[in-house]
């Protein structure tokens, strides 16, 4: 056999031998991670599920903010809330952009609707994330339609714990919720608002919310039970 023969031969062994051998290594690399990965076991599911619940606050405030305002809570009654019941019984969520809601121009055109589902899907999902929270939503201006529509269109189960719906600068002022007690609804409107007159106009009185009456009234709530 030629000495040309034995070198094309050696190449052809050492390129089987290489593929081989990285088959090797990513077969044992598999086993590997395969074994040390821990596989989820119903007791780790209930633990967690447990860590969930002992995070979850008594009450549970939704808060949707005012037409154009930034921040998950706005810029004017939504950090005031904030402020005023800070504490271990409260968490403050704001519904927002990642939610599905923008606070925009279309929104009003819709009568907060598209806001409204979004705050009913969060409802939904934290009242069986958190089954012994209570919750109370509220909102500004096109925030407080939102947060009359978030029960209205709520799961019946996810209602049931909703305690108070709160609202400033309400465009729905003195309107009704489907499924829901009148005398759990708190309306803070400015004699001087036009948009709670449903005009929509813009003026000091729709600008100038104080937030003391209704931080009161979400205390209030508290000593309810």
């Amino acid at each position: 056999m030629s000495a040309a023969t034995n070198k094309r031969r050696s190449r052809r062994v050492r390129g089987v031998f290489n593929k081989e051998s990285e088959k090797y290594q990513k077969d044992s690399f598999v086993s590997t991670v395969t074994r040390s990965t821990p596989t989820p076991t119903p007791e780790a599911d209930d633990a967690n599920e447990l860590e969930k619940r002992q995070a979850c606050t008594p009450y549970v405030l939704l808060y949707a903010r005012g037409t154009t305002e930034t921040g998950d809570l706005g810029l004017t009654v939504g950090p005031a809330l904030a402020a005023g019941i800070r504490g271990k019984d409260w968490t403050v969520r704001g519904i927002s952009s990642r939610d599905g809601y923008y606070a925009d121009l279309p929104g009003i055109y819709c009568i907060g609707l598209p806001g409204g589902l979004a705050c009913k899907d969060v409802l939904n999902k934290m009242s069986k994330s958190c089954p012994n929270s209570k919750f109370v939503t509220s909102g500004y201006s096109q925030g407080a339609m939102v947060a009359r529509e978030c029960v209205a269109f709520a799961e019946p189960e996810a209602r049931a714990k909703v305690i108070g719906i709160l609202t400033y600068g309400d465009p729905f002022n003195g309107a009704t919720v489907k499924g829901f007690p009148q005398d759990k609804i708190k309306i803070n409107c400015n004699p001087t608002d036009g948009v709670c007159k449903g005009d929509f106009s813009i003026g000091l009185g729709h600008l100038s919310y104080s937030t003391t009456t209704g931080v009161a009234w979400l205390k209030s709530l508290e000593k309810k039970g």
